[in-house]
């Protein structure tokens, strides 16, 4: 959809529709996966990268961690066929083992280096974690749409107030006020009205 003019009655809320129909073309074009575009420059970057470009660790395991760890849990396994499956001490050793057996996977999740890239361009981005690539994704649908207003806090987030109830998202409106009657912001579905100062 391209730029729209509306002179007419009910104005904000030909507007709010508008913005409705605008999100559901964006969520459209975010849920395009593109295929992903490969160089031989991003294949070098790729193979010679030895750190997650999004948390900047290292692509190694720790197999001294994991040896200690695992020592952990034999010794815990150990200590637990001493308790009564329903006490409280068996309960807080289970507890610890499980935990201690997800630091493993965890550590061990290191060393699987994925390509990371843009759904939108299909550009490369770096080399990342398996686990750190998928914390990355976000679902289209979840992503906040800022509408930005000049005059937003004062006068103008009245006029959008009214017609936001009889938008398709109204069951999701979020608000955060100045006061009783200025808003500084207001989340509504995805769309996230804010003033431009």
């Amino acid at each position: 959809m391209g730029p729209f003019l509306y002179r007419g009655n009910n104005a904000t809320q030909e507007f709010v529709q508008k913005l409705d129909q605008e999100l559901i073309e964006i969520n459209n074009v975010l849920a395009i996966k593109r295929e992903r575009k490969v160089t031989e420059e991003d294949k070098k970057k790729f193979a010679e990268a030895d750190t997650c470009w999004i948390c900047k660790g290292k692509f190694a395991i720790d197999t001294e961690e994991i040896e200690r760890l695992e020592s952990k849990i034999v010794s815990l396994n150990e200590k637990l066929e001493k308790f009564n499956k329903k006490s409280a001490e068996y309960s807080g050793i289970k507890t610890t083992i499980e935990k201690a057996t997800k630091a493993i996977a965890s550590e061990k999740a290191k060393a699987n280096k994925v390509w990371n890239h843009c759904h939108i361009t299909g550009k490369f981005r770096g080399s990342a974690h398996r686990d750190c690539n998928f914390k990355l994704q976000i679902e289209p649908w979840k992503i906040p749409i800022p509408v930005v207003f000049h005059n937003f806090r004062s006068y103008d987030s009245h006029l959008v107030c009214e017609s936001v109830g009889h938008s398709v998202n109204a069951h999701q409106i979020k608000v955060i006020a100045e006061t009783f009657e200025r808003y500084k912001s207001m989340k509504v579905g995805q769309l996230k009205y804010i003033d431009s100062q």
